[in-house]
């Protein structure tokens, strides 16, 4: 599953089960709304964040942010 990283509480409740999931910024393309969620641009702050915090460790990040995604990619392309 896809888990937006912008919403409160939603990571971090994905989390308790486990690095199985990726991130997403949960971006809404409407200018008249800035700031109402996370823009792509911020979601490795926003990781590095939770590391530093303690909430994430460097290997779960790891898998979330690039062995997940490879994993859905590589199905989906048949690389």
């Amino acid at each position: 599953p896809s888990v937006p990283i912008g919403r409160r509480g939603e990571f971090e409740e994905a989390l308790r089960a486990g690095p199985v999931f990726v991130v997403e910024s949960d971006y809404l393309d409407d200018r008249s709304r800035p700031g109402a969620v996370i823009p792509p641009w911020t979601l490795a702050s926003k990781l590095r964040q939770y590391v530093a915090k303690g909430v994430l460790t460097e290997e779960d990040m790891y898998k979330i942010c690039i062995e997940n995604v490879r994993r859905i990619y590589k199905s989906l392309l048949q690389i």
